[in-house]
């Protein structure tokens, strides 16, 4: 997980890479998980989360944060998957979120 603090003014230059500017912090130091811990494996300070019959995964950060650059690689599991919906979402305290998903048909 990358966490920038930042006072940007406006998007980025073309060719400019946000991570490039961005100090990197170990998920141990800025995130706890809030739900489905055995579907999460942390290995050298970088998260892998998995989606099974069951359930999935989530976690939250331990502070909070106006602005930051945030970096997900998302891959479906092979095979007939209708009906999964893979997401990553950011959400503030008062329960209003901003959803960015991606579906796999």
């Amino acid at each position: 997980m990358i966490i920038s603090l930042s006072n940007a003014q406006g998007p980025p230059s073309p060719g400019f890479s946000p991570s490039s500017r961005a100090n990197s912090v170990n998920f141990d130091q800025a995130y706890r998980n809030l739900w489905g811990p055995q579907h999460q494996r942390v290995d050298q300070g970088s998260l892998t989360i998995w989606l099974d019959k069951s359930s999935g995964s989530g976690f939250k950060s331990l502070r909070s944060y106006q602005s930051g650059y945030f970096g997900a690689a998302m891959k479906l599991h092979p095979g007939y998957t209708a009906g999964v919906i893979t997401s990553f979402y950011v959400r503030n305290r008062n329960i209003n979120k901003i959803e960015l998903y991606k579906n796999f048909v």
